[in-house]
């Protein structure tokens, strides 16, 4: 089993790689024009800020160059992910401020998200209404089907928001996919009597 996982993660981290070698090669000229005028200009750390500046403005070019930079960093425990990218997209709705290593961090309420583009992260005490806006967000990214990182309380805490807000995602692991069916119904069982109720 320990060999099948190191296989595993070999792969997702092969996956990573090819993803940001992609992203790399991809920044406009344009960017790379204006990276080379800011950095002889200010020099390294303004052209970081310069970076951060737009990527918080939903300029996806500054965002894979801060996250190029950042590659090879270990996941975080407690993430959303997927196989691959569906949706690189920004969504500038309740952005807080990117990172220097290009990290998107997002403001729920009090609370907050993280996202590096391979991952959505969250604090273990996450509330029901964050763990929904992660799941949602994590379907916009990586599509339906989804993978869980972190403690089992963690993990039955977005099993429990995906059912509450009605999230049409599954998840890669069996165990889970069982405890989202198992909540669903018991949902829907407890939903029935009151809509007896009201005929």
């Amino acid at each position: 089993a320990n060999k099948y996982g190191r296989k595993v993660r070999a792969a997702h981290y092969k996956l990573a790689w090819e993803r940001y070698r992609r992203a790399s090669q991809k920044l406009s000229e344009k960017v790379k024009a204006t990276r080379k005028e800011t950095y002889e200009k200010y020099g390294r750390k303004k052209w970081v800020v310069w970076l951060q500046e737009r990527a918080v403005r939903g300029n996806q070019d500054a965002l894979a160059a801060l996250r190029a930079r950042a590659f090879g960093l270990a996941k975080k425990p407690n993430s959303v992910t997927g196989d691959k990218v569906k949706d690189g997209s920004i969504p500038l709705e309740s952005i807080k401020n990117v990172t220097k290593k290009g990290t998107i961090i997002f403001q729920v309420n009090s609370e907050r998200l993280w996202d590096d583009g391979s991952q959505i992260t969250m604090s273990q005490d996450a509330s029901e209404d964050t763990a929904i806006m992660a799941l949602k967000m994590a379907k916009k990214r990586f599509g339906p089907k989804l993978k869980l990182t972190g403690t089992n309380e963690y993990k039955q805490k977005i099993v429990a928001a995906a059912v509450a807000g009605n999230i049409k995602i599954t998840f890669d692991d069996p165990e889970l996919k069982a405890a989202r069916r198992k909540l669903a119904a018991e949902k829907t069982t407890q939903n029935q009597p009151r809509q007896q109720r009201r005929r």
